[in-house]
């Protein structure tokens, strides 16, 4: 917009001169006319120029503005490997403090505990070792 602001303003200068004598002092002989249209429409698109210009200027200031606040946008992928990462580390530690939990409600549930260190071996799928009896009786 601003080259073709420029290019019209060119033109009318261009126009605005031929419409003087060779000496450049006087108008010639009915060009008053064209002299003062020429006039008006020089300062009207001088201020457009200066408008648009100024506008650009707004926009690119917004701009660089909504690049800085928003400039993590564009790394996205790399926001989603970490936060993939972080939830597998919190799913582990989660699935690890489950089977704690696990462990002690079912040494609370039994009544006396013959196996000791052996019940863990006992809470897996299958078995590896034989669950005494004691063990299945529950304390209500």
């Amino acid at each position: 917009m601003v080259k073709k602001l420029n290019v019209i303003l060119k033109d009318v200068k261009e126009h605005y001169f031929t419409l003087f004598q060779s000496n450049g002092l006087a108008l010639k002989q009915g060009a008053e006319f064209a002299h003062s249209f020429n006039v008006k429409q020089i300062k009207c698109i001088e201020a457009k120029l200066t408008n648009v210009t100024q506008d650009i200027e707004a926009l690119e200031n917004k701009k660089s503005n909504h690049n800085s606040i928003l400039k993590g946008i564009l790394k996205q992928h790399i926001n989603k490997r970490r936060r993939k990462k972080e939830n597998r580390r919190k799913s582990n530690e989660r699935k690890r403090r489950r089977t704690e939990n696990n462990v002690q409600q079912v040494n609370g549930i039994c009544v006396g505990n013959p196996l000791g260190n052996d019940l863990p071996q006992c809470l897996v799928y299958p078995p590896r070792t034989a669950v005494p009896e004691k063990c299945i009786e529950v304390v209500i």
